[in-house]
């Protein structure tokens, strides 16, 4: 497990999130390349990614999120932190998901 400090939160990252991220992409028919053009990342990015070499910037799990379609709950296994901390991470991917429509949506 690997844990990130970013704005005043713990990000957790765990090997769950690295097996996540390869059965969706797989699930919604995408290549590592296909998802790197769309993130505006390297392919080899994504390859770390799902292997666990590296982590995502925040943004870019932000980004995985919206793609994929799933919440960063559900990707980083979130359930086992505590609800306090949970609503605050929520309110910052709210806000975070306003900040990304508005930046796709120029």
């Amino acid at each position: 497990m690997f844990f990130k400090i970013y704005k005043n939160f713990f990000i957790v990252y765990t090997k769950n999130m690295t097996d996540k991220l390869k059965i969706i992409r797989a699930k919604k028919n995408l290549t590592q390349k296909e998802v790197a053009k769309k993130l505006k990342v390297k392919q080899q990015s994504i390859s770390h990614w799902e292997q666990g070499r590296l982590k995502p910037s925040w943004d870019h799990i932000v980004a995985l999120c919206h793609l994929y379609d799933v919440s960063p709950c559900f990707l980083m296994d979130w359930e086992r932190c505590n609800n306090d901390a949970l609503k605050k991470i929520n309110k910052k991917i709210e806000e975070l998901y306003v900040e990304l429509g508005a930046y796709l949506d120029k």
